[in-house]
This record gives C-alpha cells, structure tokens and sequence, in this order.
C-alpha cells in the first residue's frame, strides 16, 4: 500500500494538490487530505514537488513484433516490457500488421497475456492488415467472446498497396463481426483501421458505414497523419468518429518523412474543430516505419519506439502548445473510454492504480502499474522477465 501526500494532481482534469492512497492494485481514495489507514504496512510517498497523471495507454503497439517490408532481416523484436515502463505507458494495445501469414494472432494474444503476467495492462485486437481477419478460434466473433486480452479487430488496411484491397461488402462484414462480438464479450468491438497513402483515403469507411447500418464511430483510424491530404481528410472524419494520430519516430528520433508531425497534427485538428475527445496519439511502437520509392520498393525502415509517446507529451506540455489536462487526455482518458477499458485512464477512486508522478519540467519520476511500481525517483526498479 502506498500514499502519496500532497501531490499536484491531473486526474487527467486538473484536481489541484490532493493526497492519494493506493492498495490492492486500485485507487482507494483521491482527497484533500488522507490519513496512513492503521495497522497496515503503508509506505508514504512525499508528493512536493511532483504532478500526478494517470498512465498512458498506448492504443496501437506491435507487441509480438512487426515488420518484414524488406525482408526477413526486417522483421522487429517483441517488445519488452522494461520498454513500456520507463516511457510511462502501462496499458497497451498490441496488434499485428502487414504480415499476417507468418505472425499469428495467438503470438498476440500470448504476448498480451505475458505482459499482463509481468504486472502491465495488455490487450490486443484480433485480424491484420488482410481481409478475410486471421483469428485464433475461427472467427472474429468468437475471439471477442473467449479470448480476454482481445477488444477489436485490426489492424485493418485500406487504401495502402499492402492491403487485400477489401471489398465494400468485406469491410461491412468485418465490422459486423466486430460488432456483435463486441456485444457478445462485453467489449469495445471497433475495427481499428490501418490508413494508408492512397488517394481519398477514407471512402472505404464511408462507403461501408453507408451502405449498412453500423454506427461511423465504430471505425478507428489511424496514422491519420502520415501525409498531408489524410489529415485535411481527417478532419472532417473526426468531427463525427474518433481519429488515431501515429507519434511515429518522434521528436528525440532521426527524421522520417511525415505529412505531419504528431503534435502539430493534433493542433491541426483541433483548429478544425475537432472535439478533443475524439482525438488519440499511439506510438506504433516496434512497428516498422518503411520508406517506399514512387515505385513502392522498399527503401529504407526505423522502428518505433515506446518511449517516443512520452517525449511527444513532454514536447506538448514544455512547449506550452497544449494544458497539460488535454495533452494527458490524448494518451489516457481518451483512449480508455473509445477501446472501453474499464478503471484505466484516470485517476480516480475505484480506478485501476495506473499512477504517474513527474518532477520538475515534467521529467518522469515514478511509475505505478496496477499499484506496483516500476520507476523510483526516476530509476526502473522493476524490468519484467528477461530485465
């Protein structure tokens, strides 16, 4: 059990100086002032000085690795769970991507399962780029009822020359599927869609909403801003569903060739008066980032990183382009309530016990997953397995 005194708190909304007391994995009480509970081993964490967040939840990570554009020799690592720690996130969302043949949706959801093992928070979506999804148990529908870590179907790709180019019809079908495995699991069941290059970006989405009955929001892009007509594209999608912004290298990273960067991206949408709440930043991390000549050969790759969402945080924040209450919500709140992740993404009594304390210029200080922690006074005590 551990109480943290008087600490500046982002809930992500702000709650000004208040004590928080965690124990048994959840948040037992947010308040102005909360007294050590008696007879119980209860470690004091003094708060002067540190800004309390919830912890971020990375909606689009290639758990189990990716890759594969250029050949084996391109095929990315699993990432560790050290990794997600040390960049403040302790819930993600892992996915599969171009490569859906030789990775598995069971590699995913085992992955899943031992970062949840090791202390993280872990879902995944079942399917990959292709159309018809691969699942694990025969079918989408039945992945979302049986299968715990599993919240959606995706990455789906369209408008990309490496996806099936799914047919109106397939795409429809796929987010029915999701849809009523959703109902059926109790889950967010929203088919989150890999966007790629092409031209009209998002007609494939429209012209499945169209010609069914599932709800637009249902569908959850991202990379939203890869290029520049996806995001002009994007903000008109946004207004009405939400829209995923991929963080990508970042800003600590060697460059890579973006329409936009994330958060100008995020400035971009919001002066087009897309709500807030409708916006999310992932970090696609141990994803490959290929470079394609105007043949569509394969150039060149990076990877991903995890900590490059909390650098694109700390850049919002320090550069005073966001409040930090709306930049927390882009990789907390947000996310937690578009996938449905029940007691993540804010801080709050009853609330999973997801804390992050930072110091001064918002360096990270101390991180707490599910109540545990794994960063003290800015060291990772805690690295998973394999360290």
């Amino acid at each position: 059990m551990y109480l943290i005194k008087a600490v500046e708190c982002y809930a992500p909304e702000h709650l000004g100086r208040v004590d928080i007391l965690i124990g048994g994995g959840k948040v037992l009480g947010v308040a102005e002032k909360i007294d050590p509970p008696r007879g119980l081993d209860c470690a004091i964490v003094d708060g002067a000085g540190l800004v309390a967040a919830p912890g971020f939840i990375d909606g689009h990570v290639h758990i189990a690795g990716a890759g594969g554009d250029g050949g084996p020799e391109t095929r990315t690592p699993e990432v560790l769970p050290k990794a997600l720690a040390e960049a403040g996130t302790t819930s993600c969302v892992g996915c599969l991507g171009t490569d859906g043949f030789t990775r598995t949706v069971g590699s995913v959801v085992m992955k899943a399962k031992s970062l949840r093992a090791q202390g993280l928070s872990s879902f995944c979506y079942t399917g990959s780029y292709q159309v018809p999804a691969p699942t694990l148990t025969g079918g989408v529908e039945t992945d979302l009822c049986y299968l715990a870590e599993v919240i959606g179907v995706g990455e789906v790709a369209v408008s990309d020359h490496r996806s099936s180019s799914p047919t109106t019809s397939e795409l429809l079908k796929l987010g029915k599927a999701a849809h009523v495995g959703g109902l059926l699991g109790g889950k967010a069941g929203i088919i989150h869609v890999h966007m790629g290059d092409g031209a009209d970006p998002f007609r494939p989405i429209y012209d499945a909403v169209e010609a069914g009955d599932l709800p637009i929001s249902k569908f959850y892009p991202t990379h939203v801003n890869r290029n520049d007509h996806i995001l002009e594209d994007a903000k008109a999608f946004g207004k009405h569903a939400p829209v995923d912004i991929t963080v990508g290298a970042g800003p600590d990273e060697p460059p890579k060739a973006i329409g936009a960067t994330a958060w100008d991206a995020v400035i971009a949408l919001l002066a087009a008066e897309v709500p807030l709440k409708n916006i999310t930043l992932s970090s696609d991390a141990c994803g490959s980032l290929p470079v394609y000549d105007e043949n569509g050969t394969f150039v060149s790759m990076q990877v991903a990183q995890p900590r490059v969402l909390l650098r694109t945080f700390q850049k919002i924040v320090r550069d005073g382009l966001l409040p930090a209450e709306k930049a927390l919500a882009l990789i907390t709140s947000n996310p937690a309530r578009i996938l449905q992740l029940s007691g993540k993404g804010r801080v709050m009594a009853g609330g999973d016990a997801d804390i992050l304390l930072f110091g001064k210029n918002w360096d990270l200080q101390w991180v707490f997953a599910n109540g545990v922690p794994w960063m003290q006074d800015g060291d990772l005590i805690r690295t998973g397995t394999f360290g």
